[in-house]
């Protein structure tokens, strides 16, 4: 599980208005370490108006998927 976790990735203690806000932090930080294309962004909201990704724990978690043609990593 510990190759699927990278530090240079994880963003914690973030403040986000809305969950567009939460979703561009997360995106400009994939985009900024190369792990995600331009469209990662526009295509993660498409994703959420279709099938939201967030879970309801006790803490506030969300695991943004989109198609693999928006990754660097694919």
């Amino acid at each position: 599980m510990a190759e699927l976790f990278d530090a240079k990735i994880a963003l914690f203690h973030q403040n986000a208005a809305n969950k567009e806000e939460a979703l561009k932090l997360l995106a400009d930080k994939f985009m900024e370490t190369g792990v995600a294309k331009d469209s990662f962004y526009d295509a993660i909201l498409e994703r959420e108006k279709t099938f939201a990704t967030g879970l309801t724990l006790t803490a506030s978690n969300s695991f943004s998927t989109t198609e693999p043609s928006t990754s660097s990593l694919f």
